[in-house]
C-alpha cells in the first residue's frame, strides 16, 4: 500500500496539514505535535494517521491525526485509570483526560475533543458540516 496523499488546504492554520480521501470521504489531517504545542517535527516511514471520531461544536467529524509512530494499542481497566494531578493554575492540563498505569510506565490519555476544541471552525469547515 502506497503512501496516503495529503492534499493541502490554501491559507489554512499550520496545524491543519490538508485532507485525505479516505474511503471516499474527506478527512482533515491535523498535526498532533501542532495542537500539543510540541516542536514541529518532519514525516517519515514511522508517522501515522489515526482517524478519530470527535465532537467538534456539536458536530460529529472524522479527523486524521498525524502522530509520530504508534507502538501499541492499550486498553485499561478502571483500576489503572487515575485522575490527573493538579497542577496548579498555570499548566493548562483540560486536554488530559486521566493518566493510565501500565507496568513500567505512565500513559497520558487525551481528550480528544478538547485538543480538538480550539481549531473546530477550521476542522468543521473543511469537512463540509455545518453547525446548526
Amino acid at each position: 500500500m502506497g503512501a496516503i496523499k495529503i492534499t493541502h488546504v490554501p491559507k489554512s492554520p499550520d496545524y491543519l496539514k490538508g485532507v485525505i480521501n479516505l474511503r471516499g470521504k474527506i478527512i482533515p489531517v491535523i498535526d498532533s505535535r501542532m495542537t500539543l504545542r510540541l516542536p514541529e517535527k518532519s514525516y517519515d516511514d514511522k508517522t501515522c494517521f489515526i482517524v478519530v471520531n470527535a465532537e467538534v461544536d456539536g458536530c460529529d467529524i472524522s479527523v486524521g491525526v498525524a502522530v509520530d509512530t504508534l507502538l501499541e494499542v492499550l486498553q485499561f481497566d478502571n483500576a489503572d485509570i487515575e485522575l490527573t494531578p493538579d497542577y496548579g493554575s498555570n499548566l493548562d492540563t483540560s486536554f488530559i483526560l486521566s493518566m493510565g498505569k501500565t507496568q513500567d510506565s505512565v500513559v497520558i490519555l487525551i481528550n480528544i475533543n478538547k485538543t480538538l476544541a480550539s481549531s473546530s471552525t477550521v476542522l468543521i469547515e473543511s469537512t463540509g458540516a455545518t453547525i446548526e
